[in-house]
């Protein structure tokens, strides 16, 4: 200990900003941006408006807990930062002023109580009817609903706040996402994302595109290159549509069960073979239920795979994975040739940091809609044109040789049924 040098402190100020800026989670980059263009302080007074909550006493409870945790009418940048970890619930930002509690438990310490305070159940059904209201006008009723299904297990007139905080997380566990998605919702509306879509998605909504915007790489014009609505559940036609194509690519899926929404991108561009590619920048995220994104840990380089060849009695598969292992037997995410029914998911592998990706599923999935997006703008559009042109032209002077020693079952799928076919059934490129 005595031998050590100690390091020296870095003391420029800029400096200091920037390591600041890189501890934020991407929800507090977008609200640095925000109060940074505003350049002052935000009065409390006006939180409840950020959070999108319009009863009165809820407003009022809110703008006197934080008063009174910062002793003052305003907050600064860092301090809002921390009310919105407060109320994400982030699990990677130590908080100076608040422990770490779900939504529900938010509520109620907002209003006063502790984890060991009973309330009479009466209040607790007005409580929870606002936070219903908040949630999705209209829905009150199942306040007295989900009340009544406590007093069932208790008979009590009142309740501690931990007892009811934790039954109801069991009897509603998605509730916790609703309420903080009311903070997304609203800054999606007034700050919308860069990512304009040239074609209309089934998957990617407002929200959708605000979380996904919050990656600065992802902020852009994007285009659709292959979507099961357009072009149906067809593995060959997926390939068709992303190969060749000279820029980075979105995957995203959405599951038959409940909105379970993920996906993957990849920075480099796709090709047909055996072997592992794409790079470090390649990453894996979850939009719903939750928001995360899965970053390279570093160990391996198993990023992504795409594959058409049939290799009988072969270990490689034929479809698209990422994060697969080195005997092709797992993949964190497998889109296989039979999209619908037998694509698979995984919450962990050797390439991708852990973590679900769609919900607690483990395994097989049944994809309901499937969109590839590429990001690449007209550059990568034109290459792709351009590498259409010359395959087509490559395959039909093969196809007079000999065509059933040149061509796989990809090739016969998918190029020489164009060679014969109608311009209109051929899928073009957006403009």
């Amino acid at each position: 200990m005595g031998n050590e040098k100690s390091q020296p402190q870095n003391n420029n100020p800029q400096n200091r900003q920037e390591q600041s800026n890189r501890q934020l989670s991407p929800l507090q980059q977008k609200l640095h941006q925000l109060v940074k263009q505003q350049e002052q302080n935000i009065q409390l007074e006006q939180l409840p408006n950020l959070l999108q909550i319009h009863q009165s006493q809820i407003s009022n409870i809110i703008v006197k807990f934080f008063t009174q945790k910062y002793n003052s009418q305003t907050v600064n940048q860092n301090q809002l930062f921390e009310i919105c970890d407060f109320l994400n619930n982030s699990q990677d930002h130590q908080y100076k002023n608040f422990p770490k509690l779900r939504k529900l438990e938010l509520i109620f310490h907002m209003m006063g109580y502790d984890d060991q305070s009973k309330v009479p159940n009466k209040q607790i059904v007005e409580i929870l009817e606002q936070i219903f209201n908040l949630c999705q006008p209209g829905s009150e009723k199942a306040a007295t609903y989900l009340m009544n299904r406590i007093y069932d297990d208790t008979m009590d007139e009142e309740q501690r706040v931990g007892y009811l905080t934790n039954k109801l997380n069991q009897i509603l566990p998605m509730l916790n996402d609703r309420i903080s998605n009311q903070l997304v919702k609203y800054i999606a509306q007034i700050d919308p994302p860069q990512m304009k879509l040239n074609n209309q998605s089934e998957i990617l909504d407002l929200p959708f595109l605000f979380l996904l915007s919050m990656n600065p790489i992802l902020n852009k014009p994007m285009t659709l290159l292959y979507s099961t609505k357009d072009s149906g559940t067809s593995f060959n036609r997926l390939v068709w549509n992303i190969l060749g194509y000279g820029g980075p690519t979105l995957l995203v899926v959405l599951l038959d069960k409940g909105s379970i929404v993920f996906g993957a991108y990849n920075p480099a561009n796709w090709s047909d073979g055996l072997k592992f590619q794409g790079d470090s920048g390649c990453f894996l995220f979850s939009l719903s239920p939750g928001f995360k994104q899965f970053m390279s840990n570093g160990t391996q380089q198993n990023y992504c795979y795409l594959n058409t060849k049939q290799i009988d009695k072969s270990k490689y598969k034929v479809g698209m994975g990422f994060g697969g292992n080195n005997d092709h037997t797992s993949f964190r995410i497998w889109i296989d040739d039979e999209i619908e029914t037998k694509s698979k998911v995984s919450s962990e592998d050797d390439t991708y940091q852990p973590g679900y990706l769609a919900g607690d599923i483990e395994g097989k999935i049944n994809i309901l809609k499937l969109e590839v997006w590429g990001l690449g703008g007209q550059q990568a559009l034109e290459q792709q044109n351009q590498f259409r042109k010359e395959r087509m032209e490559e395959l039909e002077r093969m196809r007079k040789v000999d065509k059933k020693a040149f061509f796989s079952g990809f090739d016969q799928a998918m190029f020489l049924e164009k060679t014969f076919a109608h311009k209109s059934q051929v899928r073009e490129d957006p403009d």
